[in-house]
Order: structure tokens, then sequence, then C-alpha cells
């Protein structure tokens, strides 16, 4: 193992730097271990006999390491991959998380000092997908505000104005939605942190009142 692979391996067992961390130290072993596989397929054919001979061995070495291993099938569902996802996010002072019902509520500080609630729920969508969706509530929608809506979703990049019912209500969200399958802790993390950005700007062009 190299000193490089040896180092990536140390934090897969370096429990106290956090599951994302770990989780990227295995993704990153796995993607090295199977380069080194294809390396070594490319030359089983090697004009050099001793090379060949080398190959044909370490390759026998890969095949009986891996039948000492049996790879369980997945156990953790959507909705439990959802939790560490956003449980990850928390920072105390910055960003809060509550469990609410279907979902998580995130109530980020923004530098301002003032606060948006972000929601980040599961739904499924009109071809029958399971999403993730991450919203804030702006304000109440009203038909002098449709223009400039449509006019600010030029602004955004991980996110867009739409209209949702809350207490028979029609209120402006700003929302952005994955494909629960797809969701990566980065990808939710710009998404929440624009949300909350972008959420709080529209709710105080709307009202001077800080609501979140």
């Amino acid at each position: 193992m190299t000193t490089e692979m040896k180092q990536t391996a140390k934090l897969l067992f370096d429990t106290g730097i956090g599951w994302v961390n770990r989780r990227d130290a295995a993704e990153k072993l796995g993607v090295d271990a199977v380069d080194a596989v294809g390396a070594l397929k490319n030359h089983m054919d090697d004009s050099d006999t001793d090379v060949q001979r080398c190959v044909v061995k370490a390759l026998g070495k890969v095949r009986g390491a891996l039948e000492e291993v049996t790879i369980p099938p997945p156990t953790v569902s959507g909705a439990a991959t959802l939790e560490k996802l956003v449980t990850a996010l928390e920072r105390p002072g910055k960003r809060e998380v509550t469990s609410i019902e279907n979902g998580y509520e995130i109530v980020v500080t923004i530098n301002s000092g003032r606060k948006q609630a972000i929601r980040v729920t599961t739904d499924t969508s009109r071809l029958e997908k399971e999403i993730v969706r991450v919203y804030s509530i702006c304000g109440e929608a009203t038909e002098d505000v449709y223009r400039w809506c449509l006019k600010s979703n030029l602004q955004f990049t991980h996110c867009a104005l739409a209209i949702e019912k809350v207490d028979e209500k029609d209120m402006l969200v700003l929302v952005n939605c994955f494909l629960a399958q797809e969701i990566t802790y980065n990808a939710l993390k710009v998404s929440v942190k624009e949300v909350a950005y972008y959420g709080d700007w529209v709710e105080s062009k709307l009202t001077d009142e800080d609501i979140h």
C-alpha cells in the first residue's frame, strides 16, 4: 500500500473526523483499488514474461482477498440517509436542526444576524420518483409580485421561487429539488446555504420583519 493510500486508510479508522470525511476516504480507497486492478488487467498479456507472471500473481492475490469479503445488501433507507446528511449540516449558532413532519427544519443564521428557516422534506414527484425538497417560506404570494418573482429567478443558481398553499394561503417559497437517490452532502449544503441567503433576501423585499 502506498503512503497516500495508507494515509487515506488511516482516515477511515478515525471516528473523530466525522462520517462525511470517513465516507470520502472509503470512496477514494475504492477508486484507487479499481484503478490498480484495471492497470494490472491491461498487462495480463504483457510481452515480458516476468511482468506477466507478476501481474497474474497480483490479480490472484486480489481475487483471494475478495473471496474473504461478503458484501451485504444496503441497509440504510433513503430517510435514514437524509437524516445523516441533514444532521451533518448542524453547526451551533449557525445552523440548528430539528425534526418536523416528513423531514427536518434547519434555522440558518445569516451573516447579518437575521435567521431563515429551511425545510428539508421528502415527497413523490408526478413521475413517481422520490424527491428531496429544500425550501423556505418567504411571504404571501400576491398578484402584484408575480412578475418580480419571475425576473428574480434569473439570479438563483440552486433554487427558484414558486407558490405553495400553506394554511389555506398561497405563499411564495424558494425551493430546490433533488432525486433522493442522487442527493449528496455537498449538494445539500450548497442548496441550504443559498436558499437561506436568498430566502431572507426575498423576505426582506416583501416585509421589513425577520419572520424566518
